[in-house]
């Protein structure tokens, strides 16, 4: 929140504003999902996926991809949370 409190991202702006290549399956979609809902977005992992990935609490994508049912999808949707820290961390 600091970054909108300083006027540096929107809210209700597309996410595609600030990450160019963001995108998920439906291409229509991927231009309208504003940061306000990837805020309000629990994370997108199922309440299973936080459960093993909290037991196991991996360093690496590699070590979560190998943690017994995690998903191809909840690896994306982790490597994606990365992504956006480092990003964040870098403005």
């Amino acid at each position: 929140m600091q970054l909108v409190e300083a006027g540096k991202i929107e809210l209700d702006a597309p996410v595609q504003r600030y990450l160019p290549w963001f995108r998920v399956a439906d291409p229509v979609a991927s231009a309208h999902i504003t940061v306000r809902h990837l805020l309000t977005q629990v994370s997108g992992l199922s309440r299973e996926m936080k459960e093993k990935l909290g037991r196991v609490r991996p360093a690496t994508i590699g070590q979560a991809s190998r943690i017994p049912g995690v998903t191809p999808a909840a690896v994306s949707l982790i490597n994606i949370y990365i992504e956006i820290q480092g990003r964040q961390q870098a403005v």
